[in-house]
């Protein structure tokens, strides 16, 4: 098999677990910490003690055969106009290499692939051939065929790099020798310092033990500090929402490509080279977590610096070319004339540093992180930047950051460094102090054989929280850029999770196992949930967030009155009014399937309230279907009166409702019922709307229900008497009479029951018949079974004769019917 020595971007070992964000250089963390274990050592303990490694690439190989060389001849070909023969020394040896370039001289040092090595950017393995008459020994590399970037127009020229040395390995110039490991970040969201390689040093040291130092990233320039500068200034006028604002001014820059040891770093952990401005403030975010962000001084309007919010649709094109509409929530930089950067998110097109740009503008600032990733998620726009604000960044970590990037600008773009910073703090993050003992944090982590205050205090400094003894307590000042440390027990997760989970011996936790007093309402919600289970309703679980399309289809789109401002989907832009929408799409969802469905879901529905916030209301929605019948009125109404029955409910009828009831649009106009509790209306049922089920596609009939649970749980009675069974016989009677064709036949039911003896134990309607021939057009034939009982003797025909006329009066008095027998 033939053998390859690749060169590339894509030459190092990839090691996948699955896809993640965030990456981290090996390399870059060794600035700060010693690491001397292996890659899957890392990993292992990342992944208990800090947060998912999801895959990480071994960069060992990378431009394995490129070598540094030198110019030492240079020549036109004999037999060719547009090459030339380069004489190239790579320490040991010297080689011809042909070559069509016409950038390169005498004594320039360049990249030099030797025959054998593959580039994998440009599928070519280099052997020596002859080129028209001369043997070229190996090719002179350009940018694009080494993968550091697309120009292909000429050699890459090693001149300028620091400490470049015939025959190095290109490799080890550009410190290509990595290991990059990507982390799922999402378990970081509470955690703003680990967006950073400083920050995870600092875990690593914490984790593993190593000396932590972070006088690395430290600078050595000496500045001033000021609220103003002789030719800038700074205008706050949010102060909620801009908590700093840091600037600096950097005169003479010259813009061109960044050193390729800064490329390489960037590249590594997947951000794009542009040039050395812009680098090097991508570099040190990467490097200290603090977004940078660079004007180009010359197209600033006037020289002051304006942070406020965007005035009505205001619009600013941003550096991806895109025109943006902002509006008054969000903040913007600005200068004398209009925006120029939406804070926090991506800067403007028309300031943006270009190869002209002499004098910048450099901004290190802290903005609020609740409007940032609100301002994000409007604008559909997430960058590095905002990933980072949007995590409550550390208002403190913007002057060492302005501080370390004009470091590197004095000494990458050979800039005059104004000696002034301006820096606007109007209110300074308060220090978080907690107070705890070494016993509380062993006793709650339930194994004081795993640690000693001795190691507490140890552990807590490697986090940079200062520890004080005051008796038998620790003080702790908890670092600014630990937000998330606010109470004793998130200390006691720290200590958990770095001295390791899986070290936690088992056992029985040392607490007070008294059971907290019941819920009333939690177990009437559990109660309710398991007899629907129990009279054959699955329960279901949906979205609180609804879309316009499925109110408009169900003819309740009115019913829409509280929109969300930032919804994750059209299809979930309201909070619901109502469940019963989402339980008739359930049910169409599972009808394709299914030829009975049974649902319920007992959850909560939000309603607009005027000048307040909306008021939340449990309901319980029930949906049926049955494909081959043709009627589901019945059933749903049987479901309802066995639940009101099973909760003891009272004084509960059956009325048909008023036109202008919010859900009458979903039923049927012929089988509807509007319960009502004691007077009150608790909810409605039937059958659904014809209309809607034609235009859903349905066969059989649909049966739904919607209850007020919040009212169901006041009319319950939870205490009941107990009543023996009685051992006496029942007398059964029934009356028929004829009544008004429209009168609710449970209002005629409640008013028996109310009105007469306790020997009357219940009345329920047996039959009702409509038929205009035999009882005329408005009238309709009712029978009515009475059925009495007493709990000490038999009855006769003669004890209930009196209740017997009662409740004919009733009838006759109260509802106008005519006794028919």
């Amino acid at each position: 098999m033939e053998s390859k020595i690749y060169a590339g971007s894509t030459a190092g070992t990839f090691v996948s677990y699955s896809n993640s964000k965030m990456k981290i250089s090996q390399n870059w963390l060794k600035e700060f910490t010693e690491i001397t274990h292996s890659p899957e050592e890392i990993i292992s303990h990342l992944n208990a003690s800090l947060a998912e490694i999801e895959d990480y690439y071994d960069y060992e190989n990378l431009y394995t055969g490129i070598i540094v060389g030198k110019i030492t001849g240079l020549k036109p070909h004999p037999n060719a106009d547009k090459l030339q023969v380069a004489t190239v020394t790579t320490g040991e040896h010297t080689h011809t290499i042909v070559c069509g370039a016409s950038n390169i001289s005498v004594d320039d040092y360049v990249p030099v692939a030797l025959p054998g090595t593959y580039l994998s950017e440009i599928d070519l393995k280099i052997e020596s051939r002859d080129l028209r008459g001369v043997t070229s020994e190996g090719m002179l590399c350009s940018p694009k065929e080494l993968g550091i970037s697309d120009d292909h127009s000429g050699i890459l020229i090693l001149n300028d790099e620091p400490h470049v040395r015939v025959g190095e390995y290109f490799s080890t110039l550009v410190k290509a020798h990595d290991i990059v490991y990507e982390i799922e970040n999402k378990a970081l969201t509470h955690r703003p310092d680990t967006f950073s390689h400083l920050g995870i040093a600092r875990e690593f040291s914490a984790i593993f033990g190593t000396k932590f130092s972070p006088s690395k990233a430290d600078t050595k320039t000496k500045i001033t500090i000021s609220e103003t500068h002789p030719h800038l200034s700074v205008r706050i006028e949010n102060e909620t929402l801009c908590r700093r604002y840091t600037a600096a001014v950097i005169e003479n820059v010259t813009v061109k490509p960044s050193p390729l040891w800064l490329q390489q770093g960037l590249k590594s952990v997947g951000v794009r080279p542009i040039n050395n401005v812009v680098d090097i403030t991508n570099f040190v975010m990467l490097e200290l977590g603090q977004p940078l962000h660079a004007f180009d001084k010359a197209k600033l309007t006037g020289e002051e610096i304006i942070i406020r919010t965007a005035t009505e649709k205001e619009h600013l094109t941003t550096i991806d070319g895109k025109n943006r509409e902002l509006d008054p929530s969000m903040l913007v930089i600005a200068d004398e004339k209009e925006a120029i950067a939406i804070a926090g998110v991506m800067g403007g097109i028309d300031t943006e540093i270009s190869k002209d740009t002499t004098t910048i503008v450099l901004e290190s600032a802290n903005f609020e992180h609740y409007n940032n990733r609100k301002t994000s998620r409007t604008l559909g726009l997430q960058t590095d930047a905002s990933i980072r604000f949007s995590k409550n960044q550390d208002p403190n970590n913007t002057l060492p950051a302005i501080t370390r990037a004009l470091e590197l600008l004095a000494e990458l773009t050979e800039g005059t460094v104004s000696d002034t910073i301006i820096d606007q703090y109007p209110t300074p993050r308060e220090i978080q102090t907690i107070e705890i003992t070494a016993d509380y944090i062993m006793n709650r982590i339930g194994d004081p054989s795993l640690t000693s205050e001795k190691e507490i205090i140890s552990t807590l400094k490697k986090l940079a929280i200062d520890v004080t003894k005051n008796k038998d307590h620790l003080v702790l000042r908890v670092p600014s850029f630990r937000p998330d440390l606010t109470i004793k027990a998130d200390i006691v997760e720290e200590i958990a999770r770095l001295k390791g989970y899986d070290n936690i011996t088992l056992t029985l936790p040392k607490r007070d196992l008294t059971p907290v007093s019941p819920n009333d309402a939690v177990l009437w919600k559990r109660a309710i949930a398991d007899y629907c289970a129990r009279l054959g309703y699955s329960e279901v679980y949906n979205y609180s967030f609804v879309g316009k399309d499925l109110y408009t289809l169900c003819n309740v789109e009115s019913l829409l009155t509280i929109p969300l401002a930032n919804p994750i989907s059209p299809d979930r832009a309201f909070m619901r009014p109502q469940l019963l929408p989402q339980l008739i799409e359930n049910i169409n969802t599972n009808r394709k399937n299914f030829d009975h469905a049974a649902i319920f879901e007992l959850e909560k529905r939000f309603h607009s309230v005027t000048d307040d916030l909306p008021q939340e209301i449990t309901s319980l929605a029930l949906a049926r279907y049955e494909k081959h019948q043709p009627h589901a009125f019945l059933e749903i109404k049987g479901a309802v009166e066995a639940l009101v029955n099973q909760l003891h409910i009272a004084d509960v009828t059956f009325t048909q409702p008023t036109d202008d009831h919010p859900l009458i649009n979903l039923f049927s106009q012929k089988r509807v019922a509007e319960v009502l509790i004691s007077g009150e209306s608790a909810g409605i049922l039937g059958e659904l709307a014809p209309a809607i089920e034609i235009e859903l596609g349905f066969e059989g009939a649909v049966g739904i229900a919607e209850l007020n649970a919040d009212l169901l749980f006041h009319f319950t009675d939870s205490k009941r008497a107990y009543s023996p069974v009685s051992i006496h016989p029942e007398l059964v009677m029934d009356i028929s009479c004829l009544v008004d064709r429209n009168l609710s036949l449970d209002m005629l039911k409640n008013s028996i029951e109310r009105s007469t003896s306790e020997l009357l134990t219940s009345a329920r309607i047996l039959e009702s018949l409509t038929d205009a021939a035999k009882f005329g057009e408005d009238r309709k034939s009712v029978t009515i079974r009475l059925v009495f009982q007493s709990p000490v003797r038999s009855l006769s025909k003669a004890d209930t004769a009196n209740d017997l006329q009662n409740v004919k009066t009733i009838l006759q008095e109260n509802f106008g019917a005519e006794i028919r027998s």
